[in-house]
């Protein structure tokens, strides 16, 4: 029912605002600077957009994440870090010190 998806909708947005307040928290305690961050997705400016393959409506797909990558973006520009690991777009690349990882193996040193 719509009740049920609103509550449902309701209950991942307070999840997903616990996991961002700790996240700020966290990154508060170490003073914004890292060595590494792991996310799922990337900063919202590192999107691989030029993968959006039209016929299949990638960007509608990719676009459930823009709240997620937002967020990213400005932890991004707030944090010292020297490298940002990230999966989802199933590619490897490195753009400056964003990796998006697929098959690749990254090593932390």
């Amino acid at each position: 029912s719509t009740l049920d998806r609103s509550s449902a909708a309701s209950d991942v947005y307070k999840r997903q605002k616990v996991v961002k307040d700790k996240a700020k928290f966290n990154l508060e305690q170490y003073g914004w600077k890292v060595d590494y961050v792991v996310t799922h997705t990337c900063p919202y400016e590192y999107r691989p957009t030029y993968r959006y393959i039209p016929d299949l409506n990638t960007a509608k797909c990719f676009k459930r994440h823009y709240d997620n990558e937002k967020f990213l973006s400005k932890i991004r520009n707030k944090l010292v870090y020297e490298m940002w690991l990230c999966g989802h777009f199933h590619l490897d690349r490195t753009v400056g010190n964003v990796r998006f990882l697929y098959d690749d193996i990254y090593e932390i040193k």
